[in-house]
């Protein structure tokens, strides 16, 4: 959740002045709203909208997305297409507004300011590097799921191996299992898995996850590691 996005809204139609209202009025009664500012570029069925919005309190960008959504499926022109494309919305990093369309020459539209309202510093609003660094690992990480329970684990306070693990530098799976059960049940952080086999398997999985362990035993049935162990191949693999 962040305080501040920038959003496009280009309909294949254009934007017209009665839907630029509709939705200037929309935005303005958002949730926590502090500020937006609006603008509009280019002409006729090229019109399109950018608008930047600045939050007291952090938003969901899909949650901003529905309620747009939700106000644009009441005409005609809203199709599979449009709920696509129609309706673009990123992280604010800084002044959007003002850099991509105020000041930016490159572009070279129309411009028409609807509504010109922002706050008197902006920067407060915007993520730190941290917070935009652990955004980029987010996106990139291949499994969300996992990536986000190492980073609750290692600012949870069972990740201090002074005190869980005798200084030892390495984490120890009791550690990852007070944890889960610390987020699960006590805090009740992350969703709760009924079954206990499989709650060890999570405990199992995360460990590994966490701490970069892994084994290869772990990817085989019980034949295949029996035969494994008998065979010429375990010599090439502990080498």
């Amino acid at each position: 959740m962040f305080k501040s996005y920038g959003i496009t809204i280009r309909p294949k139609c254009g934007v017209n002045e009665e839907l630029q209202n509709v939705i200037l009025e929309k935005i303005n009664k958002f949730k926590n709203l502090d500020s937006c500012y609006m603008i509009a570029e280019k002409e006729d069925i090229e019109r399109h909208l950018h608008l930047q919005v600045w939050f007291n309190e952090p938003r969901r960008k899909g949650d901003l997305k529905k309620q747009l959504e939700r106000t644009l499926s009441s005409y005609d022109w809203w199709d599979t297409h449009h709920k696509r494309y129609c309706i673009h919305i990123k992280i604010a990093y800084n002044d959007w507004i003002t850099n991509y369309c105020l000041e930016n020459e490159t572009k070279g539209d129309i411009l028409e300011e609807i509504q010109a309202e922002m706050p008197a510093k902006t920067e407060s609003y915007y993520p730190s590097e941290q917070e935009q660094q652990d955004t980029q690992d987010l996106a990139n990480a291949k499994d969300t799921r996992f990536h986000l329970l190492k980073k609750q684990f290692e600012e949870s306070q069972f990740s201090d191996n002074e005190k869980y693990n005798f200084g030892r530098p390495i984490y120890n799976r009791f550690q990852i299992s007070a944890f889960l059960n610390d987020a699960m049940f006590i805090r009740k952080t992350i969703p709760v898995v009924s079954e206990k086999r499989k709650r060890c398997e999570l405990s199992k999985s995360l460990f590994m996850y966490v701490s970069g362990y892994g084994d290869m035993e772990e990817f085989m049935s019980e034949k295949e590691l029996e035969f494994f162990n008998k065979s010429q191949f375990k010599e090439l693999f502990e080498n």
